[in-house]
């Protein structure tokens, strides 16, 4: 089953008065790539957590947003840094001994001082917490999986029916063969009239070059080949693996079939298929472009 390359899943886990909760956001991109945004104190778990979405998402690009929070009322308790402490009250002195007066100043004010309180909340066992993030990530990858192989079947049927049409355009290709080589015939004789001949079905000059121009305006190859791709694009949307980049080198496959049958033919029908052929092929790279 394809999948999609945009989801959102959230997830919660609690555990010991703890509860961790978990958001993710994935939109199309050509690699994977992950960001992974928690608490500082935890940041060195970071790789090992991204190392883990891998195997549950492929291509993308995903944030990942981690919040830990204490579930109910938790008794902090006030604290200050000695060091900013320290360096505060060593300027204060500096300020003083240049203005050659105290400072005075209050509780309100040393709120002010950037870093000097902190609210310390109780310890908590940092291995109990990584299970529970490893947990908490594991159930919203879960869920992004699942919306992102949901919104990946509506994208294949939509893309099953382009490809369906397309089949239905390229049918009646194979019957203005004749008419082509009929068309040509009498642009060869309007060139020769022109010249001041006369055209001689039974010259073997003409008999060569209507030979040159069949063999060079046969797109029965094309026509096949382009069946051919469209077989292989549905086989590709019931993979279960990663296919999107396998979807866009085969679509650059259909245009450059859809451009050789527009230039060989040299019919202003095929021509017109043609140019829905490329509508089709380009509606179908916007829609592959969110395939994992």
């Amino acid at each position: 089953m394809i999948k999609s390359m945009t989801g959102f899943a959230k997830a919660e886990t609690s555990q010991a008065g703890l509860l961790c909760q978990v958001e993710m956001r994935s939109v199309n991109h050509r690699h994977f790539e992950v960001r992974v945004f928690m608490p500082k104190a935890y940041s060195p778990w970071e790789e090992e957590f991204k190392k883990n979405l891998r195997s549950w998402i492929h291509r993308g690009k995903v944030d990942v947003q981690i919040t830990l929070s204490f579930e109910g009322q938790v008794e902090e308790r006030l604290t200050y840094d000695e060091k900013v402490l320290g360096g505060f009250l060593a300027l204060k002195g500096q300020l003083e001994e240049r203005i050659g007066q105290p400072l005075r100043l209050n509780l309100a004010d040393l709120q002010q001082v950037k870093g000097l309180f902190t609210y310390q909340q109780p310890e908590v066992d940092e291995a109990m917490v990584q299970r529970l993030f490893q947990k908490t990530l594991a159930a919203a990858a879960k869920e992004m999986v699942a919306m992102r192989s949901r919104e990946g079947e509506l994208l294949a049927q939509e893309m099953r029916t382009r490809l369906r049409h397309m089949l239905g355009l390229i049918q009646p290709i194979a019957g203005y063969k004749k008419e082509i080589t009929a068309l040509y015939k009498k642009r060869l004789a309007t060139a020769v009239e022109q010249a001041g001949g006369m055209l001689n079905p039974e010259d073997p000059r003409i008999l060569q070059e209507l030979g040159i121009f069949i063999d060079k305006g046969d797109i029965t190859e094309e026509l096949e080949r382009f069946r051919a791709h469209l077989t292989h694009f549905g086989e590709l949307l019931a993979a279960e693996v990663p296919i999107g980049r396998k979807l866009d080198f085969l679509l650059q496959e259909f245009n450059r079939e859809a451009n050789t049958l527009c230039s060989k033919a040299g019919h202003h029908k095929v021509a017109e298929i043609g140019v829905e052929l490329k509508v089709e092929i380009e509606k179908l790279r916007e829609q592959v472009q969110n395939i994992e």
